[in-house]
């Protein structure tokens, strides 16, 4: 390895660990260690155990949610922190972060609801953890796919983004438990939410569906 690579290494491991011993000396909600993962561990580039760290500072495991890892994290503490007390709802979070649609209302109908363009880097953030969503067997990774066919590309992150950000301020602000559904109940449950809508259609006109049997 060349000098100048081994001497930005150690660079690197040396804010690393100012970071770590910065991190242990906030209030921690709890000095337990997170319980153990089940299947491949995510990787992580960072030389100390962020996902302790995280779970004892916030008190539940952000690291069961698919897409965070320990960079994204770390960016997401040092951006917002652990208290999110400035933030009444999920709804005031997602704004703040220019995540949520920007609707744009005249006589009853929606002209626009593009989001506002923003440099804040706790949204970059959950972007980029949007991102890598997309390949994965996941409710998170079927809701990326379900809008990228819907909307394209960019909004599909956008979209995935605000979900990550709804759950990042429950499980941080309440204290919830994730627990990943997988991609396969994601799309029953939607497959249902289509179902019920399609049978509303009809029941407005005072008519009713009726099953048949597949010819």
């Amino acid at each position: 390895m060349p000098v100048a690579a081994r001497f930005y290494q150690q660079k690197i491991r040396e804010c690393e660990q100012e970071i770590e011993a910065y991190l242990k000396t906030l209030p921690h909600k709890r000095d337990d260690e997170p319980p153990a993962v089940e299947g491949r561990a995510k990787r992580s580039r960072v030389s100390f155990n962020v996902r302790d760290e995280a779970y004892k500072l916030v008190g539940v495991d952000l690291f069961r949610i698919k897409g965070l890892n320990a960079e994204t994290v770390l960016r997401l503490l040092s951006e917002v922190g652990v208290d999110l007390g400035a933030f009444p709802t999920e709804k005031h979070f997602s704004s703040w972060l220019s995540l949520s649609p920007n609707n744009k209302v005249s006589g009853g109908r929606v002209l626009s609801s593009k989001t506002k363009a923003s440099s804040n880097r706790a949204a970059t953030a959950f972007r980029q953890a949007a991102i890598s969503t997309q390949a994965s067997d996941s409710d998170l990774g079927a809701y990326y796919r379900r809008m990228k066919a819907r909307l394209g590309g960019p909004k599909a992150v956008t979209a995935t983004a605000h979900k990550l950000a709804r759950l990042y301020y429950r499980l941080v602000k309440h204290g919830e438990e994730y627990v990943e559904a997988g991609a396969r109940v994601y799309d029953e449950k939607h497959r249902e939410r289509v179902i019920r809508s399609l049978q509303k259609r009809p029941r407005g006109l005072g008519f009713d569906l009726v099953a048949t049997a597949p010819m």
